[in-house]
């Protein structure tokens, strides 16, 4: 299905250690993605197929570091992460893919790139990702390790990205909407206190990660700085998304660029595209319950044509 110009491989990526799902996934993807492999936390075996991982979930850009040397080869153009709880389109395979996402030749994908100090106080890892960066890299020299931060700043401004400064999104939220994300993460938010309203000391970005397109050409420094972010134990929201931001020299996004994921209605950059359904809580699951409640037959016969995936679907329901 693929031509001889695109050839792209599927990384399912585990938070957890969840082997039952992985020939339910193979049931679903076998005659899509000819090319598949499986990154697991604490795998009970490793394989030629599985990468055996020691990293926590919250983290997971540690899990694509220490995995890259088993499934970077030769003659792949693009590497397509999937996690193991979200359910991929399935008129969408190997051949169709990158022309589905209208990407350009080494361009990468990612939902959304938005900067995290501007989601300080409005977003709980925002402020918990600047305050541990400053912390652990008096530990680690990121100056050897990553592009210098003013350059950083700027590629990420040539790609549309815009620094106001730290918490300029929480302004736009209600009180009660402040102090819920207070009382959800509590440790997290007087991370953001501790900066003094400073910005971080590197241009983090933030972004919904668990759905991207990593082209080859970009593939060795994103699993380089994922792994510099994960020795930082950066959260993988924040990790991710600045690391393929350094990487890959064009990031389409399936929000216009300096979008939120949690925004109210947030901007699709093509009216016409595919977009991604996440189910973030009991209200968004019951609405699409008449679609979910099926057997997986089911609900890949009546998939939306326009929906690019669900997530999080809980496979181990069918296996």
């Amino acid at each position: 299905m693929t031509t001889a110009e695109t050839q792209v491989k599927a990384l399912f990526l585990f938070n957890h250690r969840f082997e039952a799902n992985m020939p339910v996934l193979d049931r679903i993807y076998d005659g899509r993605f000819s090319k598949r492999h499986f990154i697991m936390p604490f795998a009970s075996q490793a394989g030629p197929r599985i990468s055996r991982v020691v990293e926590q979930g919250r983290n997971f850009s540690g899990h694509l570091a220490q995995s890259a040397r088993d499934w970077v080869e030769p003659g792949i153009t693009h590497y397509v992460v999937v996690p193991d709880d979200l359910l991929l389109n399935p008129r969408i395979d190997e051949g169709n893919i990158i022309a589905a996402l209208k990407l350009a030749p080494g361009q990468a994908y990612i939902k959304n790139l938005v900067s995290a100090d501007a989601l300080r106080y409005a977003w709980p890892w925002a402020g918990e990702a600047a305050a541990t960066f400053r912390r652990a890299s008096r530990m680690l020299d990121t100056a050897a390790l990553l592009p210098d931060a003013a350059a950083a700043e700027a590629r990420f401004r040539a790609m549309g990205i815009t620094f106001p400064g730290p918490g300029a999104r929480v302004r736009d939220m209600t009180l009660a909407a402040r102090l819920a994300q207070m009382k959800k993460a509590k440790r997290s938010f007087m991370d953001a206190v501790s900066l003094r309203g400073q910005p971080a000391g590197y241009p983090l970005l933030a972004g919904y990660s668990d759905f991207l397109v990593i082209p080859a050409e970009a593939v060795e420094d994103f699993v380089h700085y994922c792994g510099v972010f994960a020795a930082l134990n950066i959260f993988a929201e924040v990790a991710v998304p600045t690391a393929l931001a350094l990487a890959a020299d064009h990031v389409r996004t399936e929000l216009t660029i300096n979008s939120h994921f949690h925004d109210e209605n947030p901007p699709l950059r093509d009216d016409d595209g595919l977009h991604g359904v996440e189910l973030w809580n009991a209200a968004d699951k019951a609405r699409h319950a008449g679609l979910l409640d099926g057997s997986l037959d089911q609900i890949c016969r009546n998939f939306p044509a326009d929906w690019l995936y669900i997530h999080p679907v809980k496979l181990s329901r069918y296996a």
